[in-house]
């Protein structure tokens, strides 16, 4: 894997209050982009897409943007989509201008891809 971009959205994770962190990367071999959440609590890392067969697609070259969904949110400025499901953390959101959109969702054990709208 390799960083394609300095972009990182701290906060996202598994609700623990540590401060967790998320990557834009790429994988190597096939160049497909995903996603490598640090999760500073535990020390693990989680790596979404990617060419990795995870939960929702192995390729987020197609996201033109991202950001975290508060656990407590009602609104955000930016992300007009809500995720459908309880969060017990913070959510990332990854999503193309005027298009498709997502939510990676921490279950406790993993994280779940909602997908809102069509690519």
């Amino acid at each position: 894997m390799r960083s394609r971009t300095a972009l990182i959205a701290r906060g996202v994770g598994d609700g623990d209050g540590v401060g967790d962190a998320a990557v834009l990367v790429e994988h190597r071999a096939s160049g497909k982009m995903g996603v490598l959440i640090l999760r500073g609590g535990p020390r693990q890392v989680y790596v979404l897409a990617a060419g990795k067969a995870t939960t929702g697609p192995d390729d987020l070259s197609w996201i033109d943007q991202w950001d975290v969904w508060r656990k407590r949110a009602t609104m955000h400025l930016t992300i007009h989509d809500r995720p459908s499901t309880q969060l017990i953390a913070d959510a990332l959101w990854v999503g193309r201008r005027d298009s498709a959109s997502a939510f990676y969702v921490w279950t406790g054990g993993g994280y779940n891809w909602e997908s809102h709208g069509k690519r």
